[in-house]
This record gives C-alpha cells, structure tokens and sequence, in this order.
C-alpha cells in the first residue's frame, strides 16, 4: 500500500509596525529593540541548531528597516528615559518610567526579577502611583532599578549568555549607572547582529525567507473596504469608501524588492497580513509573481460552504482558477494556535510529544498521498509567556518532529518544487485568520472613523504623486486595471519630500492601528498607537505641501461612550485564575466600559476600567479589570452581586420593575486555576474572573435576561456596572457549538 508522506512546515511571522516619526526620525515605541534583544536572533539560532529541522521566516520590510536605523544607534522615546539618571528628572518623566517599565510578562520576568516585583507591588500599592506626586516615593535607587531591570526582562537567550547579563541577573538589584549604560551599549550592539543573521539564514539553504506586503496592511480590504461584507454582510462600513488596487501592488512588490535589498534574496512567498484573503487581492499577489501565500483553513472552509472538501481537506495546496494564481497554503489553526496560546504553561518535553502526537493522528487519518501540514504564527510574542523564553519548547519541537516516524519538516518553497498539482478552489470569501472575518480591523465607529481619515489623506496625495509621474500602471490577471505607486518610493535612500510623503502614508496603511482602535483589544498605549496613526498621516500632507486637515488633531479614540455595550460573540472558554490566560480567552466577551461608573460613595476614580462578559453552557462569566490608577488590589474583598430581570422588562426600570438580586460572590487574592464548582466562584490576582452558574442565578437554557453588577464593601454599594441601564443576554443551549479542528 503506497505509503502516506506527511511534510510539516512552520512559518514564523516577525512583525511590528512603523513606530516612527516620519517628519523628525524618532521612534515613539521600543517594541522592535525589545523583541530584537528578546527573539528575532534566537528564533534563527534554534532552528539552525536542531539538525533535519527547517522553517520558513516571514518578515515585514518596515521591520527590517527599524532594524537596520537602530543598529546604526537610531534610539526611542524609552531609552532616552532609561538611559537618564532618575536624579536628572522631572516629576513627570519620573512617573512616566513608573507607568512604562512595567510592560513585560509579569509572571515570569518578577519570578526572575524579585525585585522588579517589589517596585510594583509598591506602585499598585499607593493607588495612583504612576502620576507625578506619587512617584516621588521612589528613591533614585528605585527607578534606576526599574530601568536596568525593565531591560533584563527583554534579554533573550543569547544575551543571557552574555556575562554582562548574567551577572546582572544575579546581582538583581542596587545596579549603578555604569552597569546600566554598559547593559543599554551591548542591546544596541546586540540588535546589531539580527539582519546579518537572517541575511545568512536566506543563504545558506536551511530554510526560507518569506515577507509581508510592505507595511503590514489588510490587502483585501486595501483593495476594496466593502470585501469585508463577504464574511459579514451587514457590517457598517466607513462613509468614505477604499478601493486602492494599485496601492494593493505597491505593498506587495516593495515588499519583495526590500526584502531582496536588505536579505540578499527574492521571496518566494508570503504571508499576508492576518493572513487577509480576498478573490481580487490573491490576483494581486500573482500580478506581482508571487508564487505561494498562506491563509487560514476556516477561509477556505467557508470558501467551500455547501461543498463537501476532498480528502485531505486544508493539508494539501490550493489554487484559485487562473493561470498566474499563486498556491494557497491554509494553516491549520488548532496545531498554530497551540503553539501560540496554549503550551506556554507546559512542560517543554510534554507540549512537544502533544503536538508531534496530534501530527501523528493526522497522519494516520489521511489516504495514501502527500500531504503538508501548515503551522502559521506569529514568531515573537508568545515566548514571552514561555518558561526560558521557549527555547527548550522550540528545541524540543524542531528535534521531535524531526526525529518522529513519517514526519519531516520541509518548507512551502519545498512543496511546489516537489511536484503535483494544487486542489482547484472555485471561489474564495475573504476573511483573516481571526474569525475568518475583518472586524477586528473594520465596521466598529472608531476603525471606520481612521479608514475614513486615511481614505481622505489618500485622495489628497493622488495628484501629487501623478503629477510626479510617481504612478504604476498595471493589470490584474483578469485584466482589472490599476495605477498605482512606484515601488521605488519605498525605498529609504530616496529622501526627496515627495517619497517621504508617500512612505508615511503607506506606513499608515498598516493593520496594526485599527487593530487597537475599538474595544476588543486594550493596551496602556492606546493613545500612542492613535497619536502614531494620526501622525503618519499629519507628515504625508506636510511632505507633500498640503496643510494637514484640522480633523487628524482630534484623537480617533475621542467622545468614547460611558457604557460600550457591545453583546457577546461566541461562548468562552475561561479558565478561572485571575489572568488573560491566553489571546482567545476573552476575545469574544461582550464589553462594558465602567471608568464613568459610580457608587453610593462616589469615590472620585471608579477602581474598575472594563467589564467583560459572557458565557458557557454552565455558567455567566465575568471579568473585571481594574483601572490602571488603581491596580486590582483595590478590588481585594469587593462582594460582586449579579442583579436579574427578565429581558422583556429591562426598559422599564424606572417604571417600578425591580430586578432580583440573584448571586453574589467575594473577591479575593491567592485563589488560582480554579476547578469549576456548582455555587460562585471568583479568582482575583491580575484581573477579577467570576463564574455564576445558571442553575444558582435561575436561569434555564435559552432564556434572555438583562442584568447588572454591584460592587460592594461592608454591606454598601462602591459601584454600579453599567451606571445606568442594564447589559442583555441570552442563557446558551448545551454546550457551544464552534467547531473542534484538532484531531
């Protein structure tokens, strides 16, 4: 019996966006220096080690840019604030290394750093401990503690094999400032070393070099805003409309010619940016000769609605119809998103055997054939969660899958030079690989808001770039026709004003500001993404002699709502330990902005930022996030009470309904992993998690209800959430009904 070949390729995905000012050169945020030091060199590094092990590196030009400028001793905002003496601040900027010096995976880096802990527990402890006065009960020795420290917690496994960074990890605290330039010095040496390695990785035939259209942007909805009504029909969409084609192949050819220029070799292949597919955008990557893209195995499953898939199904290529498509590789998202999100708490030897035995099972269920596996995602974040920042994990993968029965790693360069031909795919519905739909990037307010500012600056620079003769004509495969810019613009030597204009505007394009736009995701520098965006956009009408619109200096996240009210999405799936334990946990919670909530004390700052609820089949689930002036100790034994009445009856509070008082449960620190259990429980350590079962609230299956939360403190109400009105739900049937596509 022909045996059955089972090829694994794993992608990993180095990005950031454009963190710079693109009038004065200065990078507002750190994360490209910070990730440089942590992952990008010892993800190159792993795989060269394990022998038969191969991969597929996917970088973005714009991070390969950032790269380049800092080893050439480009600094930020960040490393000005570390590299000055805390004695030589002001007030303002000595709460502001309070409030940034903390960004990092608290679990493990205060396991490692202790103190680091202690400065923070002494922050969260005087409430308001980022703003000026509280800062000032922080020694110098303090803050200069944080500042070496915050850049210890970034120091990955090469640089720990440095003896400067060793040493400092043991000695752990009272660090002098020559200690602290002497560490800032070898980080910058050190990121030095990061392009040159993967320049050697793309020539030495280990693997592949793969990139992402030029500066990251969702290229279906680039190509046409209104793509993402295939997913979700009814999804409001920006007054102002996009439809930039040629703006599409801009993205995608610099990208090739950058990657080219700064890593010596022409990929082969892509991964779009959230992995976005559309019909009219894959004819744009094959316009450009692109010969591979990936994309996520729920796409194509909706792509094949109603169509029974062959053997096989997202383990083998496919190829829209048309000569010039590329192949599409669909990720497997159970096997990507294990990696990503789920064995980070394991055991490095027990996760590895997992997944080889989930590649195994595979295996043993496909027909006799050639088949490839695609694990696709992101190469930087997750190891911040990992013990030793995953290096054994990874160390263990690469050796388990090249050592196992039937397995071999390979690449997707690999798998079209094997032969065969791709599964024909009639027609593509375009989607990302986060719910196979684009609303984490388009359709709330505040993203549409920013494609509408975009679209407008777009429309203003158009008869400047033609009347530069700055414009590419083109054709699609189908014989669409586009213009669009040249991709010579991209390239940093061109310094005229023009080039630079276009550039920010490009840069602008990228999916990482509407990704914080809107409520699914939160960080503490919101309003540098927003001021960043808007930015962009401020220096491509300055650059190309327009006066910037009054409209990109209000915020795009100005005249938020008291109260979101966005319902749930989906059921969840929490585990109760006071954490965001991974990215999905809560991604489809419904949201409650409480910051304007007040209680029958009318303390002057709500303790509370965000509710987020949702449910299971078993119970109502709660998440409470404190505010960050507070900190969660503030929410220490608040008793939390869920008040229910019927949803019919909701409107008519104020008409003598009364809502029933029906659970209540403490919060308290220490109470981890959570078993789940009949009556409330709740666990409080980052953030508050509470689960009400439906039987203890009564509520049966099915039945809608509206309610609101109390938080209370010996016997009296602190705060009511929402402040006015009620949030409404419906009580899930059985348990939920997403699809399991692990085998």
């Amino acid at each position: 019996m022909p045996a059955t070949e089972l090829a694994v390729v794993v992608l990993w995905h180095m990005h950031q966006p454009d963190y710079r000012d693109p009038e004065g050169g200065r990078t507002i945020l750190p994360w490209v220096r910070l990730h440089a030091c942590l992952s990008y060199f010892d993800m190159v590094r792993l795989a060269q080690e394990t022998a038969g092990a191969r991969a597929v590196f996917n970088v973005v030009p714009t991070l390969l840019e950032q790269l380049t400028e800092i080893a050439r001793g480009a600094g930020d905002d960040f490393l000005d604030l570390a590299r000055a003496e805390p004695g030589d601040l002001t007030a303002e900027d000595r709460a502001l290394i309070l409030r940034r010096f903390f960004a990092f995976h608290h679990g493990r880096r205060f396991a490692e750093l202790p103190r680091l802990g202690e400065i923070w527990r002494k922050r969260e402890g005087l409430g308001s401990g980022r703003d000026a006065g509280a800062a000032a009960a922080f020694s110098d020795a303090e803050l200069r503690d944080l500042q070496v420290g915050f850049h210890l917690a970034w120091c990955g496994r090469s640089l720990r094999e440095e003896p400067l960074v060793g040493a400092l990890l043991r000695k752990g605290r009272r660090f002098t400032a020559a200690e602290k330039h002497e560490l800032l010095d070898l980080q910058r040496e050190f990121v030095g070393r990061v392009v040159p390695a993967y320049r050697q990785w793309a020539a030495s035939g280990d693997g592949e070099i793969a990139c992402t259209p030029w500066a990251h942007p969702i290229l279906p909805l680039l190509c046409d805003t209104r793509s993402a009504r295939e997913a979700v029909p009814n999804l409001p969409l920006p007054a102002v409309g996009t439809r930039r084609v040629g703006d599409a192949f801009f993205h995608v050819t610099a990208a090739l010619d950058a990657t080219e220029r700064l890593l010596g070799v022409r990929p082969e292949g892509m991964w779009p940016a959230e992995g976005g597919l559309s019909q009219e955008a894959v004819r744009v990557f094959g316009a450009a000769g692109v010969r591979w893209i990936g994309g996520d195995q729920d796409v194509l499953f909706a792509s094949l609605a109603g169509e029974a898939p062959p053997p096989g199904g997202h383990f083998q290529p496919w190829r829209l119809a048309g000569a010039d498509a590329p192949w599409i590789f669909f990720r497997d998202k159970g096997l990507s998103d294990r990696i990503g999100f789920v064995y980070g708490g394991w055991q490095a030897q027990q996760a590895a055997a997992d997944f080889v035995g989930h590649l195994q099972r595979i295996r043993s269920l496909l027909p006799p054939g050639r088949f490839v596996v695609p694990i696709i995602l992101d190469g930087e974040n997750a190891w911040e969660g990992y013990p030793g920042n995953g290096v054994d994990f990874l160390r263990a993968l690469y050796a388990g899958v090249a050592g196992a029965s039937g397995l071999r790693w390979s690449t997707f360069g690999e798998q079209l030079r094997a032969g065969g031909a791709p599964v024909p795919l009639p027609r593509l519905i375009a989607g990302s690989w986060i719910r196979r739909d684009f609303t984490t990037w388009i359709g709330h307010p505040e993203k549409n808001r920013a494609w509408e500012l975009l679209a407008r600056a777009r429309e203003r620079l158009e008869p400047r770039l033609a009347a530069a003769g700055a414009l590419r004509r083109g054709h699609l495969p189908d014989g669409t026709e586009f213009a669009g810019p040249d991709p010579a613009l991209a390239d940093p030597e061109r310094d005229e004003p023009l080039a630079r204009a276009w550039r920010a505007l490009a840069a602008a394009q990228g999916s990482d500001w509407f990704w914080w736009f809107g409520d699914e995701h939160q960080t503490e520098f919101a309003a540098e993404f927003d001021a960043l965006f808007r930015g962009h956009l401020v220096a491509a009408h300055r650059l190309a002699g327009e006066e910037p619109p009054a409209e990109l200096a209000v915020p795009v996240r100005a005249g938020r709502q008291a109260v979101a009210g966005r319902p749930p999405r989906a059921p969840l799936a929490v585990v109760l330990d006071g954490r965001v334990s991974h990215y999905y946990e809560w991604l489809d919670a419904g949201r409650c902005d409480a910051r304007g909530a007040r209680g029958a004390m009318h303390q002057a700052v709500s303790p509370l930022a965000e509710l987020h609820y949702g449910a299971d089949d078993r119970s109502l689930l709660l998440r409470l996030d404190p505010a960050a002036e507070a900190g969660a100790s503030n929410l220490q034994e608040l008793v939390v009470a869920v008040h229910v009445l019927p949803f019919a009856s909701a409107a008519g509070l104020g008409d003598g309904v009364t809502a029933r008082r029906a659970g209540q449960v403490a919060l308290n620190r220490g109470a981890t992993r959570l078993p789940r259990a009949d009556g409330p429980q709740a666990a409080l350590e980052r953030i508050g998690e509470i689960a009400f079962p439906w039987n203890g609230l009564g509520l049966k299956p099915g039945e809608a209800f509206a309610f609101f939360l109390t938080l209370e403190r010996e016997g009296q109400a602190e705060l009511r959430v929402p402040a006015a009105g009620t949030l409404a739900m419906r009580v899930p049937v059985g348990p939920g009904d997403t699809e399991d596509w692990i085998v």
